[in-house]
């Protein structure tokens, strides 16, 4: 059976608290809700459908971002 990295939630900053895999977050400037797919090398890995439908999968700085739901 194969093994399950854990994923560990990342501090966006001092007020936000921790964002983890199926967090919802916005970028501070505004543009679409995302949900969190994963974090690694303290990058969050955001998922989103653009305006047309189509999936879009992006990298962020967890500074970049605020959990909104």
């Amino acid at each position: 059976m194969a093994k399950t990295a854990k994923i560990a939630p990342v501090k966006l900053n001092a007020t936000e608290g921790n964002v983890a895999p199926g967090s919802v977050v916005q970028i501070k400037s505004g543009g679409p809700k995302m949900t969190v797919e994963g974090v690694a090398d303290n990058l969050v890995l955001c998922v989103w459908h653009t305006d047309n439908g189509a999936l879009a999968v992006h990298r962020f700085m967890p500074t970049t971002l605020n959990v909104v739901g």
